[in-house]
């Protein structure tokens, strides 16, 4: 399968409103409406996974061999970047596969019966089996590429979106060994500082309890010498009555 690389200037909410605007969305409605119409048929997976194929008319879902497109829309700087793979359907490449082994066994038995003749048109029907199960036709592919290529180039849809840096992933920097010293530095830097400023408060919590004890005592000692002293003064009046 071919490798597919678009880079379009639209952001991918702009991308899909051209996919709106040019695709028709692969829907029960939509396949009654368009049965008799040729368009392009797609839709997305998730939000960023898409399939997109040609749809002709009077065609029935699913029993077409033409060629489908598994694309895959992401960010990227210019705006969004479109990347799949063409391929056959998967019903197309199961009929062919089917068709490719009864030819095989058809061949062996006449081979073995000596038939000629049901040997002569095995072979040839295998053949054709094989040209249309390995060969991608371009025709389709340039169909299918050329749609792409109109939806991300189209300026209509410039900037009717929203912003355009909206949801870009931003790109982490490598740092190298020398800012990687700096930060691991800093960081203990930072750590020495806490650890310092936490040692200092701990020194003045212990110095203010010390200052409150030492308050407290001084109190005590005060009151103490109070109660002393009224004690003294008392027992000279005393000795002063009974002289």
């Amino acid at each position: 399968m071919q490798n597919v690389t678009i880079v379009s200037h639209l952001t991918p909410e702009e991308w899909k409103l051209s996919w709106k605007d040019k695709v028709v969305e692969d829907t029960r409605e939509n396949m009654k409406e368009y049965q008799s119409s040729s368009c392009f048929w797609g839709h997305f997976k998730n939000t960023t996974d898409f399939t997109i194929c040609y749809h002709k008319e009077f065609e029935i879902k699913g029993m077409s061999f033409g060629m489908y497109f598994n694309g895959k829309l992401e960010w990227d700087e210019q705006g969004s970047k479109i990347t799949g793979k063409f391929g056959k359907k998967k019903t197309a490449d199961i009929f062919l596969i089917a068709g490719i082994i009864l030819c095989l066994l058809a061949l062996v038995g006449a081979t073995l019966q000596s038939d000629s003749e049901v040997s002569i048109v095995s072979s040839v029907l295998l053949i054709i089996l094989l040209i249309f199960y390995l060969v991608k036709p371009k025709r389709g592919q340039e169909r299918i590429l050329n749609q792409l290529k109109k939806i991300s180039f189209d300026d209509k849809f410039r900037g009717k979106a929203g912003g355009r840096k909206k949801g870009i992933p931003k790109k982490k920097k490598k740092r190298s060994m020398r800012e990687k010293a700096r930060v691991e530095i800093r960081e203990e830097k930072a750590e020495d500082e806490k650890e310092g400023i936490s040692g200092a408060e701990e020194t003045e919590k212990i110095s203010e309890t010390a200052a409150d004890r030492s308050e407290s005592a001084q109190a005590e000692n005060i009151e103490i010498m109070e109660v002393a002293d009224g004690s003294v003064a008392a027992e000279s009046s005393r000795n002063r009555s009974c002289g």
